[in-house]
Order: C-alpha cells, then sequence, then structure tokens
C-alpha cells in the first residue's frame, strides 16, 4: 500500500491492517487476546496488549510509511485488534513453556530457542520437533530464555548436589520428583521450602531450579503480597519463587494453599472500580527462609521442607566459577530430569499403590519417578512421610506452647479436660511461659489449639472439643504418640538397588 493509500485511513487502522495481513488473530483459553505468525519452523503467538506486539506495530508502521506510531494511535489499533481476536476469532488453548495431555501422558516443552525446538516425551522416550510441527501452541514474552540443551543417555542426576546442598541426601530423589511435577504441570501442587543458615546456599539452589524449569529475567520476590499480586505473576512464569521470607500470616498461608491446589484468585480488574476477575490458578511454588516460615496445618500439608547445610569453606565458589561450573552441568542435569519424567510417564498407569497420603498427586508421580533413582514405591512414599514429620518437628520447635504442651501431655497418664483458662493455669510454671510466641489469653491459647491440632494430631496428641458452650478440650495420647524428650525426625534407611 502507498503512502497516499495510508494517509486516507487514520494511522491506527492503518497499523491495523497491517497486523491482519501478517497475523491470525485469536483468544486464548482465559479470552485474552493473541496475535500467531506462523512460518515454517515457527508458531509465534503474542499477547495483543503484550510489549513484543507493541513494537511490531511500530516498527512496521515504520518500516512502511517512513514515519514513527504515536502511541495514541498503537493503542488504538491494539484495542481494535483485540475485538476481532476476541468476537471474529478462534479459541485456542495457549501454554506457557510446557503443555501436558493428562489423557494420553504427553508432556510437550517449547526450548524457547532459536531453532524453534519442541520436545516431546511419550512411551519412555523424548523426541524433538519444529514448533511449527507441534500439535500445541506456546507462548512467547521478552523475559523468556533459552531452555538447557537435551542430550540424551547423558544426563546425570547426582550432578544437583554440587548445586543444592541439602542436609539429607537421601531428600534428592524427592526433590528431583518435584521438580520433574513442576515440568509436567500436573497439579495439584507440593510446595518447596528451602530452610537453612545463612551460608548454606539456599536462594543459588532455588535460582538455580527456577533456571532449570523455567529460565526467564523475572526475579524471585521478596513477600507474597496480595492476591492481585500474585495473579499477576502466575500469568507471567510456570514457578513461583520468594526468597528469604519470614513467617507467613494466616492470609499469605491461604493465598498460597489456593494458588497450589488451584483453587481460584480472585481480583479487580484494572480498568474498573466494581468488576473482578477470577483466577483459576494453580501453580508451583518455590520459597527459601532462615527459619521455617510455615505456621498452619495446611499449608504444612501442601508443602515438603528441605534443610540445607553450611557450604564447607573449601567448596565455596566465586560467582564468576559457579557460573562457568553451570553452563556444562546444567544441560546435564535438565537432561537426566527428563529421562525421569520420560520414566514416570511410563509408568505412571501402571503403579499399584495400597495408601496415597494428603497431595496424592504429588505422591503419585514421584512413586511413578522411584525407578529411575532405583528405588520403589514404598520407599518413595517413606521419603514423603519422612519430610512431613520433619516439618511437624520444625514447627512444633518454634511454637513455644506447643513444646510446653506436648511436656505435659508426656507426664499425663489420662486425658486432659478443660478450657483454655485452665490449661493455661496447667502450665504456668513451664520454662517456655517468657519466651516470645507464649499466649497472654485464654483466647490466644484457644486459637493456637485449633491452629495447630493437625500439628498435635501428628504428634500423637488427639484434640477434641467436647462441650462448644463452655469451650472444653480433652487432650489424650494417641497410639503412636512418643514422650516429648524422644521425639526425633525419623530417617528412613533407604538402601537403592539400581540407579542412573
Amino acid at each position: 500500500m502507498s503512502n497516499k493509500t495510508a494517509e486516507k485511513q487514520s494511522n491506527a487502522d492503518f497499523a491495523s491492517e497491517l497486523a491482519q495481513r501478517q497475523f491470525n488473530l485469536f483468544a486464548n483459553q482465559h479470552n485474552q487476546s493473541y496475535a500467531s505468525l506462523k512460518d515454517q519452523t515457527a508458531r509465534i503467538n503474542v499477547p495483543i496488549y503484550g510489549p513484543e506486539f507493541h513494537c511490531y506495530l511500530r516498527d512496521a508502521y515504520y518500516q512502511t510509511t517512513g514515519h514513527s506510531l504515536r502511541p495514541n494511535d498503537v493503542k488504538q489499533a491494539q484495542d481494535h485488534l483485540a475485538t476481532i481476536a476476541k468476537f471474529s476469532g478462534n479459541k485456542y488453548v495457549v501454554n506457557r513453556r510446557y503443555s501436558f495431555d493428562t489423557q494420553k501422558l504427553e508432556l510437550f516443552i517449547d526450548m524457547c530457542d532459536d531453532a524453534c525446538t519442541v520436545l516431546h516425551l511419550k512411551d519412555g522416550k523424548v523426541s524433538s520437533m519444529t514448533q511449527a510441527a507441534a500439535p500445541v501452541d506456546f507462548c512467547f514474552d521478552e523475559n523468556m530464555k533459552p531452555s538447557p540443551v537435551y542430550l540424551a543417555d547423558k544426563g546425570d542426576w547426582q550432578l544437583i548436589k554440587k548445586y543444592v546442598n541439602l542436609a539429607n541426601e537421601q531428600m534428592y530423589p524427592l526433590l528431583l520428583a518435584q521438580i520433574g511435577q513442576m515440568m509436567v504441570r500436573m497439579g495439584p501442587y507440593v510446595m518447596a521450602c528451602f530452610v537453612g543458615q545463612a551460608g548454606s546456599g539456599k536462594s543459588e539452589a532455588a535460582s538455580f531450579i527456577l533456571s532449570l524449569v523455567d529460565p526467564s529475567n523475572n526475579p524471585m520476590q521478596a513477600s507474597v503480597g496480595n492476591e492481585k499480586d500474585i495473579a499477576i505473576a502466575v500469568q507471567n512464569t510456570v514457578v513461583l519463587g520468594f526468597d528469604n521470607v519470614e513467617p507467613f500470616s494466616k492470609v499469605e498461608s491461604n493465598i498460597l494453599c489456593r494458588l497450589l491446589t488451584g483453587a481460584g484468585i480472585r481480583t479487580r480488574k484494572l480498568f474498573t472500580d466494581n468488576a473482578e476477575i477470577v483466577l483459576n490458578a494453580c501453580s508451583p511454588v518455590i520459597v527459601t527462609s532462615i527459619d521455617q516460615p510455615i505456621r498452619t496445618d495446611d499449608l504444612m500439608d501442601r508443602s515438603i521442607t528441605y534443610t540445607f547445610s553450611r557450604i564447607p569453606e573449601n567448596r565455596r565458589m566465586t560467582k564468576q566459577e559457579l557460573s562457568a561450573s553451570l553452563e556444562v552441568d546444567k544441560h546435564l542435569i535438565f537432561s537426566a530430569i527428563l529421562d525421569m519424567i520420560a520414566c514416570a510417564l511410563n509408568n505412571f498407569d501402571l503403579l499399584q499403590i495400597e495408601s496415597l497420603p494428603r497431595m496424592a498427586d504429588f505422591a503419585k508421580f514421584a512413586c511413578a519417578c522411584a525407578p529411575y533413582f532405583g528405588l520403589t514405591s514404598k520407599q518413595m512414599l517413606e521419603l514423603y512421610a519422612s519430610s512431613q514429620q520433619e516439618m511437624v518437628a520444625d514447627v512444633a520447635d518454634d511454637s513455644p506452647f506447643i513444646r510446653a504442651l506436648h511436656r505435659l501431655i508426656s507426664r499425663k497418664q489420662e486425658a486432659w479436660q478443660g478450657n483454655a483458662t485452665e490449661l493455661l493455669k496447667e502450665l504456668e510454671f513451664a520454662p517456655e511461659v517468657a519466651q516470645k510466641g507464649w499466649p497472654q489469653s485464654s483466647i490466644a491459647a484457644g486459637k493456637l489449639l485449633t491452629r495447630y491440632s493437625e500439628v498435635l494430631n501428628k504428634l500423637g496428641i488427639d484434640v477434641e472439643k467436647i462441650e462448644r458452650h463452655r469451650r472444653q478440650v480433652r487432650l489424650s495420647k494417641l497410639p503412636h504418640f512418643q514422650p516429648a524428650e524422644e521425639i526425633e525426625t525419623p530417617k528412613p534407611n533407604i538402601r537403592r538397588t539400581t540407579g542412573k
């Protein structure tokens, strides 16, 4: 079209016409407007309101007319194209980096590389194809980086020990299974909680895992924030990371629980005052903290705590040395994780498990990964149970009220019965009374009993409310109760029969 013809149209209309010649317009599963550019090797899908498409409009207009497109004209063109996409275009599911078919048990991975490679995991094998040949659609944004290269038959999962300094070496298979579930996008998810003293490499380990699952320029966040922040973040990343967090409040714990299980997050639309968006998001989460940040039963059941050891002085590396080492090893670790996922998907329908714990989706996937490490399903479930017991011990140790209560019940031959005021009277000479966190009223003590009822249950103490009008409770020992002085975190003795 000549410049003279362009002058007969508004600048916005002409830019819109240029875009429609190049792009196929459609709406995704969330009714968001997208533009798709397809050639022989790639099918690039970008949000119409995204910065990539904004740049395309300005560039295309300049290349055609020799003039720049004003911001207001760009906005008008985007609005027009978005209307066409929503009301005249088709509906397609658009995935970020990973697409998993639960029926066929096959996984597609957009490698985001210059060759537009897509990996296909099915029947225990990993194959490759071009993005244009893949039967699924992926989105792209400027923050996404290429995934590590897959090297067939060269994966080595043991190399992750160089960069993730776990205190209990037997926990590595469980962590790798958790990373695998993040890639497969088979929720609900279990949160990975990295806990350890300063100098144990928690933050570096979390950043490294994020670089394997979803390499991008998006940094880890400092706090959970509110539902609006989370709703925005989950649309721009595969895994949410929170670094050096403080203990979670009840509100933050509830947000994380809903995010891990996909219960939905509500937030206000940006351009109205009275409308809301309900985002049915289900996202994996990694957090790091010096102290155990989990304080509620629900989030505790949805988490696995990995304790880190301080890195010895003779094993420390400079940032340059670490980057050089990672540049070689990340491809081998990534390849091992994909081999593990392929193994798991091949085993998934063959699993026979008598009983599954809470968060059964993760537990089953972990059991499917077990043969890759030379473990049985029972051994993997023992690792999972061990991690849960370790978290119970951490939470109990952080609460002076729970420690004193556990010691009290240890000394009782019969069940204790009374209200919160009487319980505080019973514990008035406990050494923990003066410590931070001790309840200062019967109302606070009652709330702690309710909040930590599941923790107490796992410690072997049953909390039963018997007379609501008098707010009485009965505290009794369960069959698995252990005296307070004998409590230790169990460490299963697992011997691998085979392994890679």
